[in-house]
Order: structure tokens, then C-alpha cells, then sequence
């Protein structure tokens, strides 16, 4: 069996296979308020860049892991899409928000990083409902 041959994409400018095809779209980041991991955030980001092209970090505007996604996307020129939880709403406005993160539609990828408390969680379990539209990383 022969190795398909990777060539240069005219669409993601990304070296891949046909097989393979390209990947381009929203990046969606969750995880603790309480994450303080800038570098892992930067790594897995910028790991992802490497692979697609990312058309945007989505993420939830609350402290911690999503506030180092919006910094990734600043730092890397990236469009940033923060979505803040209505907490007029009550308990439920965070569940309420994830779900909005992932209907308002051009996700590609979900990266969740641990220690994931409810909100995580909540996130995680609805990008899995989503598997087959999308890949979910924990970082």
C-alpha cells in the first residue's frame, strides 16, 4: 500500500492529504475560572494553528481558561468570540450560554481544560452530543 502524497492546500494553505482534507473554523475553549496555565493554553492553541486554520476562539468570558484563549487570540491575531453567561437568568445561565457557544454554529474543535468544574463539565457533555461535528480535545 502506497502512502497518499501531501501536497500544499490552496484552501488552508495546510500540507495534508486528500484523504485528509482541510480543516478550518472556530476553536471553542472552556475550562476553569480558576485555570492559571497560561503556557499549556498557548501550546495546545498554538498546536491546533499548526494542524487548521483557525477562524476564531469562541469562549465563555469568564476568568481563567478563557481569558488565556482570548489572549491567545489577540496575541495570534485571531477574531475572538467571547459569549458571557446571562447570570440574570440565574443558575442556569451557564448551561444556557454553552449551548448558545455551540448553536451559534462554526465550531470545529472543543478544547477543554481540566480540572473542569460543573461549567466544564456542562460544556464537555454537550460537545460530545456534537461528536460527530466536530473533534473535542481535553487539553
Amino acid at each position: 500500500m502506497t502512502a497518499e502524497p501531501s501536497e500544499l492546500c490552496q484552501s488552508c494553505a495546510r500540507t495534508h492529504t486528500a484523504a485528509q482534507g482541510c480543516l478550518s473554523g472556530i476553536v471553542l475553549v472552556c475550562g476553569s475560572r480558576k485555570y492559571r496555565r497560561w503556557v499549556r493554553v498557548k501550546s495546545a492553541l498554538d498546536s491546533l494553528a499548526a494542524r487548521m486554520v483557525v477562524l476564531g476562539v469562541r469562549h465563555g468570558a469568564a476568568d481563567g481558561a478563557d481569558t488565556w484563549a482570548g489572549s491567545w487570540a489577540q496575541l495570534r491575531n485571531v477574531p475572538e468570540d467571547p459569549m458571557a453567561a446571562d447570570w440574570s437568568r440565574g443558575k442556569g445561565a451557564g448551561p444556557i450560554r454553552n449551548q448558545a457557544m455551540l448553536d451559534k454554529g462554526g465550531v470545529v474543535c472543543v478544547v477543554a481544560f481540566p480540572p473542569g468544574p460543573a461549567g466544564t463539565f456542562d460544556m464537555v457533555q454537550r460537545a460530545e452530543a456534537y461528536r460527530g461535528r466536530f473533534d473535542l480535545a481535553e487539553a
